[in-house]
């Protein structure tokens, strides 16, 4: 089951971590694949907060878009890092390279603490 992990991870430590984590309690090789398939691609609500943070936006819409988040805290925070690494090479602006910082330098996220540490980098952001 370790290497099926290993091999779905897409050469990212952090990501093998997260899918051992959402894995855990599995009982088979199909119950991991199963598991870590139904997280493939980036969740809407991800993107669309992705997006408030690009047009600017202030808290309370942020975290109603993390409250229907079924993604856990540290998924959101590496698809976040990756499209904010795209949106800073197409325009470096200070408010892109802020969200960036915040969520580079914030994680990993603990699995064990739920969306607490997502909830913290929004608060410390916007």
């Amino acid at each position: 089951m370790i290497g099926y992990i290993a091999r779905n991870s897409n050469n990212s430590p952090r990501a093998a971590i997260v899918n051992l984590s959402k894995a855990r309690g599995a009982k088979n090789i199909r119950q991991v694949s199963e598991i870590i398939d139904s997280y493939e691609g980036e969740p809407k609500e991800v993107i669309e907060l992705c997006r408030l943070l690009v047009n600017g936006t202030s808290l309370r819409p942020a975290l109603k878009l993390v409250k229907e988040m079924e993604a856990d805290a540290e998924t959101v925070r590496l698809v976040i890092v990756n499209y904010f690494a795209k949106v800073t090479l197409d325009k470096p602006e200070e408010k892109n390279l802020a969200v960036l910082e915040e969520f580079v330098s914030s994680g990993p996220y603990p699995s064990n603490q739920g969306k607490a540490p997502l909830i913290v980098s929004l608060a410390n952001l916007l």
